[in-house]
């Protein structure tokens, strides 16, 4: 009799803690950057801070925009989804400029490799691995980031990552 009362019970928690796991990955977003799906996670987290990635199926209406209006559909996009969570303003959700790939570093825009960096080809697809790679460092994408992370919108790829150190 107990089962029957917390297989519900269970179920619920479960998916509930699914469904907000994925709202605080699409956190880091603009919320003019629609998404439809998450496609892969990786997390590390070790005695310091952690690093990790998450890859990202861009909407079919978003991609569309992206491929008409190019560097310009980015021009606004500087406050990510969670800002508006908080009572007082985190840098964890503001972005600089956006620009087109290849990424160049600076000292608030440097963990786009060494977030995928703690993603190895066991962990991450090796041809989308290498993909990611290839499009990174290749006039066709776009970026931006803070002193925390990078995001880079792959359009050929409809993917937008989020990779991250610290």
């Amino acid at each position: 009799m107990i089962a029957l009362f917390l297989m519900p019970v269970l179920v619920f928690t479960w998916i509930f803690s699914v469904l907000k796991k994925e709202r605080d990955l699409k956190k880091v977003l603009p919320k003019e950057i629609r998404v439809s799906k998450i496609i892969s996670t990786y997390e590390k987290i070790g005695l310091g801070e952690g690093c990790g990635i998450t890859i990202y199926k861009i909407s079919p209406h978003t991609i569309g925009q992206i491929n008409k209006q190019g560097l310009d559909f980015f021009k606004n996009l500087k406050v990510a989804r969670g800002s508006e969570l908080l009572e007082k303003q985190s840098p964890y959700y503001f972005y600089q400029d956006w620009r087109k790939t290849p990424i160049q570093e600076n000292k608030n825009n440097k963990n786009f490799w060494f977030g995928l960096s703690c993603v190895n080809q066991k962990d991450l697809n090796k041809s989308l691995f290498e993909k990611i790679i290839q499009e990174a460092n290749e006039a066709n994408s776009y970026y931006t980031g803070h002193k925390e992370g990078q995001l880079v919108v792959i359009p050929s790829m409809r993917i937008v990552i989020f990779a991250y150190s610290g």
